[in-house]
């Protein structure tokens, strides 16, 4: 490839990167809101000795998560397909910028959702009367106590739906060789036809 097809080429792939993020961002932020639309919060209680939550309570913090990686991963592959779809002539480059963007959406839909969702129940439960309730936060629950960062595992719901996306769209939808390619035009002759 001569300098001048890069110098020529460099602005499309720049396009590419900024339209997949702004993409991306964009499904992350439709994924925090149905996402603080779906999930039903468990509650916390104020006790005499302070706030506690019933064993049912405990149960329904995993469906946080789980509603969180289906979202990530339904929004990512539809992502990860139309920008393949939009640019199908640069595949790898399409699914490595996807991949990348996938994880700008997975933190999008992590802060935004947080920011959505209800305040911190100890701070709520604090000086509030005995058996007042006050809903969790809406953010990823678990491993944040080990001292992990707690996202991790659900950001690759995102990036395999990304990547799921892109590689539909590579097996059933991508322009296959010999398609789409006008035939050689066929000319009638008194011997027999000619190409």
């Amino acid at each position: 490839m001569t300098d001048h097809a890069r110098q020529e080429r460099f602005p499309a792939l720049v396009l590419d990167l900024v339209v997949a993020a702004v993409v991306f961002t964009v499904l992350g932020v439709v994924g925090a809101f149905v996402w603080h639309l779906v999930v039903d919060l468990p509650h916390y209680s104020r006790t005499a000795q302070g706030a506690q939550m019933d064993g049912l309570g405990l149960e329904d913090l995993f469906p946080i998560n789980g509603w969180y990686s289906l979202i990530a991963a339904v929004l990512g592959t539809l992502g990860g397909a139309g920008l393949l779809l939009w640019r199908h002539r640069e595949p790898v480059w399409m699914l490595l910028v996807s991949a990348a963007s996938s994880l700008l959406a997975g933190l999008t839909m992590i802060q935004l959702g947080q920011a959505l969702g209800p305040d911190n129940p100890g701070t709520v439960l604090r000086s509030a009367k005995v058996g007042t309730t006050a809903p969790v936060q809406l953010r990823l629950q678990g491993l944040a106590a080990h001292g992990h960062w707690y996202a991790d595992p659900y950001l690759y719901a995102w990036l395999g739906g990304a990547l799921l996306g892109t590689t539909l769209v590579l097996l059933f939808a991508a322009p296959r060789a010999g398609h789409g390619v006008d035939p050689a035009p066929v000319v009638s002759t008194a011997a027999g036809d000619v190409a």
